[in-house]
């Protein structure tokens, strides 16, 4: 009775185990990138590239653009 005891054991926690480590794993995914930009030009800016490696860029949603002066 008592080898059943540790089996059971050992299995609960694996399964605790496999959980935590899923359940960080899928936090992990939803992970969002927060950054300012000041524009200290005369101009509005329309469109920002971004990277994340600094090889691959993409452009940035900034809605109607950065106004001269402005902090966003």
């Amino acid at each position: 009775m008592h080898v059943y005891n540790n089996v059971g054991r050992k299995l609960m926690l694996v399964l605790a185990l496999v959980v935590i480590a899923s359940s960080l794993a899928i936090g992990r995914t939803g992970v969002e990138y927060k950054f300012k930009v000041h524009n200290n030009t005369d101009q509005a800016i329309k469109k920002i590239l971004v990277s994340q490696d600094g090889k691959k860029y993409g452009y940035f949603d900034i809605g109607s653009g950065i106004a001269a002066g402005a902090t966003v």
